[in-house]
């Protein structure tokens, strides 16, 4: 004992203390498949840190272990119904997909992208959308680029729904009773499929506006006589008009 506390003098000096036991009784442990463990549960063999350490060790704790019965009220009285209700209202609303649709079409068209403009744009669009409809997901690595962009997969109302979504975990912990959860399972995969659509009727509007403005940039500079492939001077800078340049300049102007 002494040995140890020299030691532990020497690495902290006086800022240190024993951390309390977190998780005793392994309740937050996963698999022991996975190779996950807590070295902080173990009552026989303490573990010591800095103060400050110690004290946000032992209060993540208790963040993570299961709540009690104020919190199982909370996410039964409150959370779940709150979850369905936005549900209801929006992705599992038919109303609510068609006003998504044309409201986002209207607001392109305010903007100057009138739709059917560009046969070529609008094709692009539909193939790009991660849905499971035919004809889409044939350009995945554009929609991937456009998401690294935040062209798409950027819609407010939704983002909010799928926060709410993730903190009760809809559909999966609603109850432990496992006759409840094989009743939501289905109900989680309509979610799913009507949260996709939700989210291409707003990406469709986006992309193929995104697609008619490279397409008008590129014309802008084949009039002043750049056509794609050749160099000019922009800022004092050789530029490259290709494929790169128009996809990343268009989002500035």
């Amino acid at each position: 004992m002494l040995d140890r506390n020299k030691k532990l003098e020497s690495f902290f000096g006086d800022d240190f203390r024993k951390i309390q036991p977190i998780d005793p009784a392994q309740t937050l442990n996963v698999n022991i498949a996975s190779g996950a463990s807590n070295p902080f549960g173990d009552v026989a063999k303490p573990m010591f840190a800095r103060k400050g350490v110690a004290e946000a060790l032992e209060k993540t704790s208790l963040t993570t272990q299961s709540p009690g019965i104020l919190g199982r009220l909370y996410e039964s009285l409150v959370l779940y119904p709150k979850a369905t209700s936005q549900i209801a209202k929006t992705i599992l609303s038919p109303v609510t997909h068609l006003r998504n649709f044309v409201s986002a079409g209207a607001f392109a068209a305010a903007n100057g992208i009138l739709p059917a403009a560009d046969p070529a744009a609008i094709k692009q669009a539909y193939q790009a959308l991660q849905t499971g409809l035919k004809g889409t997901r044939q350009q995945n690595d554009l929609y991937q680029e456009l998401l690294e962009l935040g062209v798409v997969n950027s819609n407010v109302r939704l983002g909010d729904l799928s926060r709410l979504l993730q903190d009760v975990n809809f559909g999966e912990t609603m109850t432990s009773d496992k006759g409840m959860r094989l009743l939501l399972k289905p109900l989680s995969k309509l979610k799913s499929v009507s949260q996709d659509l939700y989210t291409a009727e707003d990406d469709f509007w986006k992309i193929y506006s995104w697609a008619v403005e490279k397409s008008r940039l590129e014309k802008a500079y084949e009039k002043i006589g750049v056509t794609r492939g050749q160099f000019f001077k922009r800022n004092g800078v050789d530029v490259r008009l290709d494929e790169k340049f128009l996809k990343k300049r268009q989002l500035i102007l």
